[in-house]
């Protein structure tokens, strides 16, 4: 998770708590009534384009979207505005509009930036999947406008949507080398988190020098990609990768450009991670990642 972020990395023992805390018999006795919030037409329009860009809500059919939109309550707030607090219980969902929030998590004891929001993206959506306390605190830097979805719409409109996908992934995620050291239960929170992406032979993933705003991690689900960097006048290749391999860490890690070329070896299925997934969830594979980014350094 644009994607959405309560929080920095956790570790496993919270990360198994917090998803035993899913509480679906208290979800189900809780009457869940649709709202119709009125909207000019140019917010509604505003919102369907932040939806469409945002993990979370990416597969939802236009009625689905419609019935999001519909129930979602806009909040203005001001520099220094605190939207959630880490610790707190959550209720709420916040999209971003427009905006820039820090996101501050307690380090021995020290509140400390670990991820920054810029105009798009969305969080707060943890507490309310998992039902635990706010893992971050969120910070408005500047004015901004964010559209608040409440824990049942959210779980009925956009959860139930979501949960066959998510199971298909945890299946695949268990064979990704990268992801073998996690628990079931860190797995499973990744795999809410992806979003699938296809292509065909010879389209271009990831173009070499490209920057972006909110960079993806790739992992691959079927099929191949090559990974090449120019020379000179020459493109040169630097890898070849397969199901269970990923790419475009380098991104998510240093903020550079992109650092090579991957183009689709027949047809390639993938699924995709966003950085604040990433900061959230994967903060700990760092290390791993970096040997490959030595290894495209090398081959410059």
């Amino acid at each position: 998770m644009a994607s959405a972020a309560d929080d920095a990395p956790k570790s496993a023992p919270a990360a198994r708590q917090r998803r035993k805390g899913v509480s679906a018999e208290s979800d189900a006795t809780e009457q869940f009534t649709a709202a119709n919030i009125f909207k000019t037409p140019e917010q509604q329009m505003r919102i369907l384009e932040k939806l469409s860009t945002n993990f979370l809500f990416q597969g939802l059919e236009p009625a689905q979207q419609r019935d999001v939109i519909a129930n979602m309550t806009e909040k203005l707030v001001s520099p220094g505005d605190y939207v959630i607090r880490e610790g707190e219980n959550g209720d709420s969902l916040f999209l971003i509009e427009r905006g820039e929030f820090d996101v501050l998590k307690k380090i021995k004891g020290v509140e400390t930036k670990v991820f920054k929001y810029n105009n798009s993206g969305a969080f707060g959506e943890l507490a309310l999947m998992y039902n635990c306390p706010r893992a971050a605190s969120v910070q408005a830097t500047t004015e901004g406008c964010l559209w608040a979805l409440d824990r049942l719409a959210f779980k009925h409109l956009v959860v139930g949507a979501k949960q066959e996908k998510s199971k298909m992934y945890e299946s695949f995620l268990e064979s990704v080398p990268l992801l073998s050291k996690l628990t079931s239960s860190e797995r499973a929170m990744i795999a809410d988190c992806l979003v699938s992406e296809t292509f065909e032979d010879g389209d271009v993933v990831l173009n070499q020098g490209d920057t972006e705003e909110m960079p993806k991690l790739y992992l691959i689900e079927e099929g191949a990609a090559q990974a090449t960097q120019k020379k000179g006048d020459a493109e040169v290749a630097v890898g070849h990768m397969k199901r269970g391999d990923y790419f475009g860490e380098r991104a998510l890690i240093t903020s550079e450009p992109r650092a090579a070329t991957v183009r689709a070896v027949g047809s390639l299925k993938t699924v995709a991670m966003d950085r604040a997934s990433f900061e959230r969830l994967l903060g700990d594979c760092r290390e791993i990642m970096a040997r490959q980014i030595e290894a495209y350094s090398k081959a410059k």
